[in-house]
């Protein structure tokens, strides 16, 4: 867990958020979405039915054999991720952020949440990717943003077409500014001085050869 940055002050009707202060620049993107309303009265009764079973009685009275350890983790763990799942759909956000060539992705709640960082001059392709969860027949149609690196990142999940295409326009043109600016390392040579008492750019070797 990890602490966010300050959401942007800028806000826009579609839920994601720019704001640029030289060269730092940070991207907000709520995670908002109606899939919450399905999620939240399923897992309130998810909840219920776990608790009530008759392993979660036991384990609520303090009467855990190894046995109904084992049998009830994995239902734990399932439903502890479900419920980060929801809440983030129903309050939380990506927050990307840039300053000068250090560069982080925070997912999270609040304050809450999960940070990935990166260097901001290693990315050179910056596309939008199928999700390995891909199932349109199963409603699963969601895809993700991937930035291409030694280490490629993917993220933003959890955003809607809209936000999530919105999002992309934005991470494309900063990555066009920042390319535009950058010397690429065959100008730095050409532009780079002679060695130092070597103003005509023979080698001292060839200097001492000369009659």
């Amino acid at each position: 867990m990890t602490q966010a940055i300050k959401k942007p002050k800028k806000n826009a009707s579609d839920g994601v958020c720019f704001e640029k202060d030289n060269e730092k620049w940070t991207v907000y993107a709520s995670t908002q979405s109606p899939y919450a309303f399905f999620y939240l009265p399923f897992m309130t009764l998810w909840t219920v039915l776990l608790t009530t079973s008759h392993f979660g009685t036991e384990m609520l009275r303090g009467n855990l054999s190894l046995s109904t350890v084992l049998l009830l983790t994995p239902f734990i763990l399932i439903t502890v991720l479900y419920w980060w799942i929801t809440l983030l759909l129903m309050t939380g956000h990506y927050l990307f952020s840039v300053n000068d060539t250090m560069g982080s992705i925070f997912i999270g709640i609040g304050t809450i949440g999960w940070t990935r960082t990166f260097n901001w001059h290693d990315i050179h392709t910056i596309t939008e990717c199928d999700n390995w969860i891909n199932r349109p027949q199963l409603g699963f149609g969601h895809k993700k943003i991937r930035m291409e690196a030694d280490k490629s990142l993917t993220f933003a999940i959890l955003l809607s077409q809209n936000k999530r295409h919105h999002f992309l326009e934005i991470l494309r043109n900063q990555l066009i500014h920042r390319k535009a600016h950058t010397p690429t390392p065959s100008l730095l040579t050409q532009n780079a001085p002679p060695p130092a008492g070597n103003a005509s750019g023979t080698s001292p070797t060839q200097q001492s050869k000369t009659p």
